[in-house]
């Protein structure tokens, strides 16, 4: 049985009083609040053209983030993030039929975790959801969430060390396995990527800098998804400052992975990743000179969990190409990356890349696809308008050289993308 509450006249204006005595200012509400945000703005256009068609599409994208992180008292934080992520909408100011700007997209709840900072040693404890933030994940506006928790420790100068638990993560089509059948008769999981983060992901790390006392940095990175994969990942970096203006550096990166027999009974082979990358910084000019590895030539492997990850990479997009793609492709990958810039009164860079390298599949794997050699070439301005405003754009361009499709008659594989990006940041 249900009971009716009437409230009188006189019981809302009585109620209506006691809030008004409870109310405090605005500004009173957010003093211990700390507020970040981002506004960017993207203008794409791609074009692809090989396998007997040809794909364009320009799109606009929108992206806002507004975050805030209340201090509650006793080390405790509240922190929370709202999203904006219009991205992808190929008929949002695009051309031809169904053409339109879309203005019923919501706002979404990205973060929300609550933090415990034990300030006397150095440790926080966050419990929620928030981004991911590992060697293996897109760690910048576009990266991953999930339902984490971690625990971060920095009591010696120089050093984190930091253990996590990722209990599930966001549908983003960037992640390993997304959108790819299970096979083998499923009838559980949507895809690939639901078969593999079904189960939880357990990692840490330690990672140190000391590149003001002695100019080296360096990461260790280890993660297990029951299973399913055993990840692992290293960093070593050095740099050397040979006058005011002038230094060089080095950095190489090994990342590897096991796989169990779920992925293994679906032809997914534990892989590795070698990168070395020599930089040169002075008097405006910066330059890079480097090589990376990755693959089998018969077996879909995987380096990264999602995206490019938080690695050194080649070029624009190479990376992300068939064949090449760093959270799962077939072939075995080897490039070669060279870029070169010079950066005008510390506003305005102008630069290059190039890379060149290819994938190799063997003669007798059904789809060959992905194989032949490649190249890049990226052309880039960023512009500083202030240290809040970034204008930026490139344009890549790559080219597959594929005897495979050739010999049917179809045109080698050509991309190409010119991007404008507006960001603002506070």
């Amino acid at each position: 049985m249900s009971k009716k509450i009437t409230l009188s006249l006189a019981g809302f204006v009585a109620l209506s009083s006691f809030a008004s005595l409870n109310a405090i200012s605005l500004e009173e509400a957010i003093k211990n609040v700390d507020f970040t945000g981002t506004l960017r703005y993207r203008y794409d256009t791609f074009r692809e053209k090989g396998a007997a068609e040809q794909t364009d599409s320009q799109l606009h994208k929108m992206r806002a983030q507004l975050g805030a992180a209340a201090n509650i008292g006793d080390g405790l934080k509240v922190v929370g993030m709202l999203d904006y992520n219009y991205d992808g909408a190929a008929d949002d100011g695009g051309y031809g039929a169904g053409s339109s700007t879309k203005t019923n997209q919501p706002f979404y709840l990205r973060e929300a975790y609550l933090q415990y900072d034990a300030a006397d040693y150095g440790t926080s404890i966050m419990l929620g959801r928030q981004s991911l933030n590992t060697i293996w994940t897109d760690n910048d506006i576009d990266g991953s969430v999930g339902m984490v928790g971690k625990i971060i420790n920095q009591s010696l100068e120089g050093v984190t060390l930091a253990a996590f638990a990722v209990d599930s993560v966001n549908d983003d089509g960037d992640f390993v396995g997304a959108g790819e059948d299970v096979g083998l008769g499923n009838t559980t999981f949507v895809d690939l990527k639901d078969a593999i983060f079904a189960q939880n992901l357990y990692g840490a790390a330690a990672i140190i800098d000391y590149s003001e006392q002695a100019g080296v940095t360096g990461q260790l990175w280890v993660g297990y998804v029951p299973n399913r994969t055993t990840l692992y990942a290293v960093d070593a970096g050095y740099t050397l400052a040979i006058n005011d203006q002038l230094s060089w550096g080095l950095q190489a990166q090994y990342l590897g992975n096991s796989t169990e027999d779920f992925l293994k009974n679906r032809n997914i082979e534990g892989g590795s990743l070698y990168t070395i990358a020599g930089t040169l910084e002075g008097y405006g000019f910066d330059g890079t000179l480097g090589y990376t590895a990755y693959g089998k030539d018969d077996a879909t492997t995987f380096n990264v969990l999602e995206d490019m990850g938080d690695i050194i990479t080649a070029g624009e997009e190479i990376q992300n190409a068939n064949g090449s793609s760093l959270h799962g492709s077939l072939g075995k990958n080897q490039f070669v990356f060279a870029s070169a810039g010079y950066t005008f009164n510390d506003i305005v860079r102008v630069g290059a890349d190039y890379v060149f390298g290819g994938t190799k599949v063997k003669e007798n794997v059904l789809d060959r696809s992905g194989a032949g050699k490649k190249q890049e070439i990226v052309g880039r301005v960023d512009y500083n308008y202030s240290e809040k405003l970034v204008f930026s754009g490139f344009y890549s361009y790559i080219t597959q050289k594929s005897d495979y499709l050739s010999n049917r008659g179809y045109d080698d594989p050509k991309q190409n993308n010119i991007r404008f990006q507006a960001e603002y940041k506070f």
